[in-house]
């Protein structure tokens, strides 16, 4: 087992939370557009061009929640088999460092003060808890 495997695996949560944050600020931005144009277009203060483009954010606010959802289901389904294999471990403190680091996403100088542990017994710690996460997780 190469420590990468693992790592990617659970990074793949950083990066789908992300990604949720990113469309729903997407979303909110797109909604923020339509109620100003809509706004501006109630008043008078607006062309045509206004229901083109009050469309257009509606379509797009609508794709972007639809992608919203599937990553967010993604997202849940990989947690719960994250959670499964970090349930079936046995080593109490590596299934703490492996939530903190990974699921947290608390910084190396954080988790280390969290489990009391020096930076070179975490990173064993680390290391063991790793090849135990892939071996319940590859299951």
């Amino acid at each position: 087992m190469k420590c990468e495997e693992p790592i990617a695996v659970l990074r793949q949560v950083y990066q789908m939370e992300r990604r949720i944050v990113d469309l729903q600020n997407r979303i909110d931005a797109l909604h923020e557009s339509a109620t100003r144009t809509t706004g501006a277009y109630a008043a008078g203060r607006s062309s045509g061009a206004s229901d083109s483009r009050i469309e257009t954010n509606v379509v797009k606010s609508i794709d972007l929640e639809k992608q919203l959802l599937r990553t967010r289901d993604r997202l849940l389904e990989r947690r719960a088999a994250i959670q499964d294999a970090i349930d079936s471990m046995e080593d109490e403190g590596a299934k703490r460092l492996i939530e903190l680091r990974y699921l947290d996403h608390m910084s190396w100088p954080d988790v280390m003060t969290s489990v009391e542990l020096s930076e070179a017994a975490c990173f064993r710690l680390r290391n063991r808890a790793l090849k135990e996460f892939w071996k319940n997780f590859s299951k």
